[in-house]
């Protein structure tokens, strides 16, 4: 299961019109964390947490 690459890297771009780098993330409902892991190459700096209810989604974020 991958996200929209394109919606990801949209995201990504609204990101970095920030006028303070992001030093901090948290994912709520990151699912297999495919999104958290791509701020988190973008901005190499930054520490990130990602929060999903789901067991499944959990372990696909561990094997990520």
């Amino acid at each position: 299961h991958r996200r929209n690459g394109a919606r990801d890297q949209h995201q990504l771009h609204v990101l970095r019109q920030r006028a303070r780098p992001i030093e901090r993330v948290v994912d709520l409902g990151c699912g297999d964390a495919v999104l958290l892991e791509a701020i988190l190459t973008a901005f190499p700096a930054a520490s990130g947490v990602g929060l999903d209810y789901s067991e499944r989604m959990r372990e696909l974020a561990l094997d990520a």
